[in-house]
């Protein structure tokens, strides 16, 4: 199985199957194990594109349900790491019909970092960047 389907299909078991309350954006945290990395996503109350912290306010988690990366497969270089899953919720965005990547299109913003670093956004609602 290549690894950008497991990442969907990951992102479909992670998510619920209606939107949490009070979330208006998500990030997906990345962090970084012995062996691997780990992918969780996060919902946050609000989006403030002024304010690099947004998603330090965590209303929702998917915990502990996590996305592993292992260096066998991606390496242990954390940049690459990183750009590889913005090109991985990039895509589930852009192709996915499934519901849950709606109402992930339609939230103020979808966002990827490792955790204490800073966030790329992949999308905003109004499709801003």
């Amino acid at each position: 199985m290549n690894l950008q389907h497991a990442f969907n299909e990951w992102i479909g078991e992670a998510l619920p199957s209606v939107p949490p309350e009070d979330v208006r954006a998500y990030n997906f945290n990345i962090a970084e194990r012995v062996d691997d990395f780990v992918v969780e996503l996060i919902g946050a109350p609000a989006y403030d594109p002024n304010n690099s912290d947004w998603a330090c306010e965590e209303s929702w988690s998917c915990r502990p349900s996590e996305f592993s990366l292992p260096h066998t497969d991606v390496g242990s270089e954390w940049k690459p790491v990183e750009e590889l899953v913005v090109r991985f919720v990039s895509e589930f965005l852009t192709n996915s019909v499934d519901l849950n990547a709606q109402w992930l299109r339609d939230s103020d913003a979808v966002a990827v970092g490792f955790v204490d670093g800073d966030l790329i956004v992949v999308s905003t609602a109004r499709g801003e960047l």
